[in-house]
This record gives C-alpha cells, sequence and structure tokens, in this order.
C-alpha cells in the first residue's frame, strides 16, 4: 500500500462504512472538514481492496487502543503539544519543562502491549513438554529521578561519570538537566533528570531467572546517593 494522507485515509473509511453511517459521521465534524471530505471522496474513484483492508484494519488497531482506557503521561502530553502547536514548538515546550514533567516509576509498565503479554502465552502453551519459549519477548521498565531548580547544580560531565558508577552496567542511566533564570539578571538554576530503562524479559521471568533484584539495589543506590549529594546542590550546607 502506497503511502497516504490522513484525509485520502478518512475517506476511504466513510466509503467503507456505508452512506448511513458515514452521514452520521459528517454530521458531528465542522463544515470545513465535511467539505474537504467529500471533495476527496469525489477524488477516490476506485478503491484498491489493499488500501480498503489496511485502512479499516487500522481504524480498529485505534479503536480498541481507546477502549483500554483513557491515559495520560508525558507521551500524551507530546502528542497533544505537536497537534496543537506544531512539532517544534511542542519540542520547545516539553524541553522547558521536562524537569516537572518527568515520568513516574514503572511507567512503561502501564505501556506494555497486552498483546505481548497474550503473544506470550500463546508461545508457552504451544511449547512441547519441557521446552522453553524464544526469548523475543520483553517489556520495558522505566525509572526516573527529578531534583528541582538547584542554586548550585553539579557539572552534569562529572554527574554523569559518577552515577555511572552507582549505577554499573545493571542500570545505565541517563542524566539530562534544564538550566532556568528566574529574571535576566539572575544566576541560572538546573533541574536534573536521571532516567534508566530496563528491558524485562518475559522468558526469563517464566525461568524464574529474572528477579531484578540487582537492579532494585542499584535504584536504592542511585536514591540514596542524589540525597546525600542534594544539600550541597541545594546551597544548605
Amino acid at each position: 500500500m502506497t503511502e497516504q494522507s490522513g484525509l485520502r485515509k478518512s475517506a476511504i473509511l466513510l466509503v467503507q462504512l456505508g452512506s448511513d453511517k458515514a452521514a452520521k459521521v459528517l454530521s458531528r465534524l465542522p463544515e470545513s472538514t465535511v467539505e474537504e471530505l467529500t471533495g476527496e471522496i469525489v477524488r477516490l474513484r476506485d478503491v484498491r481492496f489493499e488500501d480498503a483492508e489496511n485502512v479499516l484494519s487500522a481504524a480498529h488497531d485505534q479503536l480498541l487502543e481507546a477502549t483500554q482506557g483513557g491515559r495520560g503521561g508525558l507521551e500524551l502530553a507530546r502528542q497533544l503539544l505537536s497537534s496543537s502547536v506544531g512539532q517544534e514548538r511542542a519540542d520547545e515546550i516539553m524541553e522547558r519543562l521536562g524537569a516537572t514533567l518527568a515520568e513516574i516509576p514503572f511507567e512503561g509498565m502501564r505501556r506494555c502491549d497486552p498483546r505481548q503479554l497474550l503473544s506470550f502465552e500463546d508461545a508457552v502453551v504451544t511449547l512441547p513438554e519441557g521446552d522453553d519459549p524464544a526469548d523475543t519477548f520483553h517489556f520495558p521498565l522505566l525509572f526516573t529521578w527529578t531534583l528541582p531548580p538547584l542554586p548550585k547544580g553539579p557539572d552534569l560531565l562529572v554527574l554523569a561519570t559518577e552515577l555511572a558508577g552507582v549505577g554499573g552496567t545493571d542500570l545505565p542511566l541517563e542524566v539530562s538537566a534544564i538550566d532556568s533564570f528566574a529574571s535576566v539578571t539572575d544566576a541560572p538554576e538546573r533541574s536534573l533528570t536521571i532516567v534508566a530503562r530496563i528491558e524485562v524479559s518475559l522468558t526469563a521471568i517464566f525461568k524464574s531467572e529474572e528477579q531484578l533484584c540487582e537492579v532494585l539495589d542499584r535504584c536504592l543506590a542511585v536514591s540514596e546517593f542524589l540525597v546525600d549529594h542534594a544539600p550541597v546542590w541545594l546551597d544548605e550546607t
């Protein structure tokens, strides 16, 4: 299927719905949108079966995701901003607010695709007795630490080097910062965000090999490191 515009996909979907259901959809849309869709429907002519099938499949997947419940979060905020003010402006806003909008720990588990779990279950059920499933099923686990604006923020390179020693190979860490200015004459205050992303193997859990104990111990060590250094960064010593 060739790449198609959103307007053309919408027109194809309306045609597949039939005149009665398409009319109900159009009745809920702004007049300008109805005019654009009507023009696109006129231009459609013949629609290939493959194109119609792919559009319907995509619409089905989106509806399925919508029925899983409304969820907020960083990604949704970024998508909404991008749709309303454009990608470039959205990136600027998210960068400015990034330290206060950091994702909550274990956020990745909420985004775990249930189809991944179902596929893993199917793979396990069909295995010959005594065999283990292939290690191709994973879900993301996210840990985030966020610090408020710091009057005496640390040097990022030094901090990243020190945290690499704390997290080790079990907990690779990403360090980012945003410098803010209360006024043009004030010194900058640095907000810090530390993120760790782990891919957890469902096969390892199935085989009782994935305990995450070492990862959680490393997370505790990172938290203790930040708590120990925070008074200096906050200029409270």
